[in-house]
């Protein structure tokens, strides 16, 4: 809760700076008066347990695609007519997901399942640690390759340098 507090503190002091436009202080002035709003967006705020955090999408799209596909059966509907229209399109994705689990074969290419998904995650992690990695090794080649010119350029011997370059590729 403290984390909150002072995500609130922060919220309260940017709208107090006068450089700020009009509409982030509105923009910050809702997230304040509105404190669930934050716990939505900010993980270490957020009640969810994180397994359910990491499953949950981070984009609108499969709500605004339920949306339209809720409006399939029709609009307007009474009480009872939207209650029928929702189980019919909750028994259709159920129907989907039964037939997906008993074949193996999904409608929509590739692996959409949680662990399809936990997958794909740990291969963008693993590329990215690799990538990251190789950059660190690009920087410290070039960190040593630039001490080594300004040991020539101080006059030390080729064969000194050459030495200093060895032990540098043995660590």
């Amino acid at each position: 809760m403290e984390s909150f507090d002072a995500a609130l503190a922060i919220v309260r002091a940017e709208t107090l700076k006068s450089d700020v436009s009009k509409a982030i202080v509105n923009w910050l002035k809702h997230k304040d008066s509105n404190p669930w709003v934050l716990k939505c967006l900010c993980y270490p705020l957020s009640s969810m347990k994180s397994t359910d955090w990491i499953a949950t999408s981070f984009t609108t799209n499969i709500g605004e695609s339920t949306h339209a596909l809720s409006q399939r059966h029709g609009k307007h509907f009474t009480l009872v007519g939207a209650i029928q229209a929702a189980e019919k399109l909750d028994s259709q994705f159920f129907h989907l997901s039964r037939v997906v689990h008993n074949s193996g074969v999904n409608a929509m290419y590739g692996n959409r399942t949680t662990t399809g998904r936990a997958r794909r995650n740990l291969t963008r992690q693993r590329s990215r640690t690799e990538a990251t990695k190789k950059a660190k090794m690009h920087e410290t080649a070039k960190k040593i390759l630039i001490e080594a010119k300004n040991l020539l350029d101080a006059g030390i011997s080729k064969e000194a340098v050459e030495e200093f370059l060895l032990s540098k590729s043995k660590s």
